[in-house]
C-alpha cells in the first residue's frame, strides 16, 4: 500500500466525522426554522378567548312570543348545552368525532381512518367514502376562528388552536361552542336556528330522527339540504343513525323508531316572516338610530347601532298581536272602502293610511299601521315619518285646552263670526263651513261642530298662539315650532305637519287626565348574555289640570254624539 493510500484511509474518519457535523448543522437549521416558522404561525393566530360570533338580534312581542329575527347574514340564536337534548349531541359526536371525549384535540387515528376511506372512495373500492379527519375542536377552530383556506398556515394554526382550545376549555365548554358555531344552510348558524329553520322549532323539542338529520347536513350543506334533495338527507340521517347505534347512544328500538320518522319540515320561507310589519320597522329603525336622536327619544344607548343586526340581543317589545293584526285589518278595510267609494282601483297614487294605538295610561304603543299594505322590510311609515296637515284634529291640543286652563268653560260664550280680514283687506278670516256664521255659542258648540272662529277665540282667548305653541311643546307635538307663531295655528295651519305617532300620544295625555306619558315601544333590551341593558322608564308630566282633560273629554264627546263625527259613529 503507497503512503498517500494509507494517508487517505487514515483521514477518513475525520472526513466523515466532517461530513455528519456538516449534515447535523443543516438539519438544525431546518428544525429551527421549522421551529420558528411554527412559532410565527402559532403567534398569528387568533387568541382562543376571542371568540365573537354573529348572533341574530330578536324581537319579541308584549307576550313574549318571537315577532322578528334580524341579522347581518348569520341567524343565529346562541343556546346552553344543557338545553339541546343528550340524543341531540350524541348523534353530532357519533358523525363528525367519535373519539371526542378521549382526544387532545386531534386524533390521529381518525386522521389515518379517513385518508384510508378517502383512498378506496377515489378508487372505487368497498368501504370507500369522503371522510374529513378533523375533530369537533379542529372544526371548531377553523369555523370560529380560521377560513376555509386550504393552506398549510391554516392548517398549522387551526391545530395549534385545537390544542389551545382543549388546554382551555372543558369538552362540555367546546361541544357549545361548537353546535353554536356551526353552519346548517338557509343562513341558519348553530344548533337552534337550524331547527327552527328545518323543523319550526326550539332545539329541546327536537326528535332523535330530528337530531340525526341536522348531524348529517353539516358535512355538506347544500348536498343534505331537506328542502332541496330530502332523500339525500335522510340517507345521510341513517349513517348518522348507525353511527349513534353503534356508538350505544341508541338501543335498537330507538333506532327503529327514528329510521322509520318522517320529518316534517317547517316552512322556511315564512320562518322570519315580518309578524307586526310597520311596529317591527320602526322597532328596527329605534336600535340603529336611523334618524339622529331617535334611539335617544326612548332613552337608548347601544354601544355600536351599526352591529345591532348581529349583536345578539333580546329586545321585548309593547306591540299586541291581536290589537296588531286588528288594526291592520282595519286599515285594509278602509282603504278598500276608499277605492270603492272614489274609483281608484288601478289607479296608481291610491290613497293612504295610518294607525297608531297606545295605552294611555302606560304609554306602550300597543299597534301601528304605516300604510295600506306592508310590501317590504323598512319601507317608508307613515304612522312615524309623513309629516301631514292636521287641520282640526289639534283644535282640542293647541286652542281649547289653553282656554280652559286660563278660566273659560264649555259653557263660555265665544262669537262665530270672522276675526279679521285677510292681508289683502278683501276677504274675511277665517272662513266657516259654507260660509255661514252663527253668532254667539258656547265653546262647546264650537268643539262639536269643529267651527274655526271660535277656535281662534278660543286661542285669543286661553294667551294667543305663543301659549299654543308652549302647548304644542308640552304635549309633545315636536315639529311644531316658532314659525307657526300665528292664529292659523288654531286651526291646525302649521309649516312642517305632524306624526300620527305624536298626536296619538298628545291625545293619550288627555284621555290620562293631563298626565302626558311618553310613548314606549321598548320595554326591555338584554344583551346576549342575558344582562338587562334598557328597561324603559318612560317620563310622566302633568300637563294640564286634570279639570281641563275632564272638561275637553265631555266636549269632545259631543263630536261623536252629535256633531262632526256624527255620520261616521253613529253617535256611539
Amino acid at each position: 500500500m503507497s503512503a498517500s493510500q494509507k494517508k487517505k484511509k487514515k483521514g477518513s474518519p475525520r472526513f466523515l466525522r466532517k461530513m455528519f457535523s456538516i449534515f447535523g448543522v443543516l438539519i438544525a437549521v431546518v428544525l429551527l426554522g421549522a421551529a420558528l416558522a411554527g412559532c410565527s404561525v402559532a403567534l398569528s393566530a387568533p387568541s382562543v378567548t376571542d371568540l365573537a360570533w354573529s348572533s341574530s338580534t330578536v324581537i319579541y312581542d308584549r307576550t313574549g312570543q318571537e315577532v322578528y329575527r334580524l341579522h347581518a347574514g348569520e341567524n343565529r340564536t346562541p343556546v346552553k348545552l344543557q338545553t339541546i337534548p343528550k340524543h341531540v349531541y350524541e348523534g353530532f359526536i357519533a358523525i363528525e368525532d367519535p373519539g371526542f371525549e378521549q382526544h387532545h384535540g386531534l386524533d390521529f387515528r381518525g386522521i389515518a381512518r379517513a385518508g384510508l376511506r378517502t383512498g378506496l372512495h377515489v378508487l372505487g373500492l368497498p368501504g370507500g367514502r369522503l371522510e374529513g379527519g378533523s375533530t369537533i375542536t379542529q372544526q371548531l377552530a377553523r369555523d370560529g376562528w380560521l377560513t376555509q383556506d386550504p393552506t398549510i398556515k391554516r392548517k398549522l394554526q387551526e391545530i395549534w388552536i385545537a390544542l389551545q382550545l382543549e388546554r382551555t376549555y372543558t369538552k362540555d365548554e367546546i361541544l357549545e361552542m361548537y353546535l353554536n358555531q356551526i353552519y346548517f344552510g338557509h343562513g341558519a348558524y348553530g344548533i337552534e336556528a337550524a331547527s327552527r329553520t328545518f323543523f319550526a322549532k326550539d332545539v329541546g323539542d327536537l326528535t332523535v330522527a330530528e337530531g340525526a338529520q341536522l348531524a348529517g347536513m353539516i358535512n355538506g350543506p347544500s348536498i343534505f339540504d331537506p328542502y332541496v334533495d330530502m332523500k339525500a338527507s335522510l340517507s345521510r340521517r341513517d349513517l348518522v343513525l348507525d353511527a349513534m347505534l353503534k356508538a350505544n347512544y341508541i338501543d335498537q328500538m330507538t333506532y327503529n323508531q327514528a329510521k322509520a320518522e318522517q320529518p316534517k319540515l317547517g316552512n322556511k320561507a315564512l320562518d322570519n316572516s315580518n309578524k307586526a310589519g310597520s311596529f317591527t320597522d320602526y322597532i328596527i329603525n329605534v336600535l340603529q338610530d336611523a334618524q339622529p336622536g331617535l334611539a335617544a327619544k326612548y332613552g337608548i344607548t347601544l354601544h355600536d347601532v351599526g352591529s345591532v343586526a348581529k349583536a345578539g340581543l333580546k329586545v321585548y317589545t309593547t306591540v299586541d298581536p291581536k290589537l296588531q293584526s286588528l288594526a291592520e285589518q282595519s286599515v285594509a278595510d278602509q282603504m278598500a272602502q276608499a277605492d270603492k267609494q272614489y274609483g281608484t282601483g288601478g289607479k296608481k297614487d291610491l290613497p293612504q293610511a295610518a294607525m297608531v294605538v297606545m295605552n294611555p295610561k302606560t304609554g306602550e304603543v300597543l299597534a301601528m299601521v304605516g300604510g295600506r299594505d306592508h310590501q317590504a322590510m323598512l319601507q317608508f311609515n307613515r304612522a312615524t315619518d309623513a309629516l301631514r296637515q292636521p287641520g282640526s284634529a289639534t283644535k282640542p291640543i293647541l286652542a281649547y285646552l289653553p282656554a280652559l286652563e286660563a278660566g273659560l268653560s264649555p259653557g263660555t260664550i265665544l262669537d262665530d263670526a270672522a276675526v279679521m280680514l285677510t292681508a289683502d283687506g278683501k276677504d274675511l278670516w277665517p272662513k266657516d263651513y259654507e260660509d255661514r256664521y252663527t253668532g254667539l255659542q258656547p265653546m262647546r258648540k264650537g268643539v262639536e261642530q269643529s267651527i274655526n272662529p271660535i277656535a281662534v277665540r278660543a286661542m285669543q282667548a286661553g294667551g294667543g298662539p305663543a301659549k299654543g305653541l308652549e302647548f304644542a311643546k308640552k304635549f309633545g307635538l315636536s315639529t311644531i315650532g316658532p314659525e307657526d307663531n300665528n292664529l292659523a295655528l288654531a286651526l291646525g295651519g302649521i309649516s312642517h305637519g305632524v306624526t300620527v305617532l305624536d298626536v296619538t300620544s298628545a291625545y293619550s295625555a288627555v284621555a290620562n287626565l293631563g298626565v302626558k306619558v311618553d310613548p314606549v315601544v321598548i320595554t326591555r333590551i338584554e344583551d346576549r348574555n342575558g344582562n338587562t341593558i334598557y328597561e324603559a322608564q318612560p317620563r310622566m308630566q302633568q300637563v294640564v289640570k286634570p279639570s281641563s282633560a275632564y272638561m275637553m273629554i265631555d266636549m269632545m264627546k259631543d263630536v261623536v254624539r252629535k256633531g262632526t263625527a256624527y255620520g261616521s259613529s253613529g253617535g256611539f
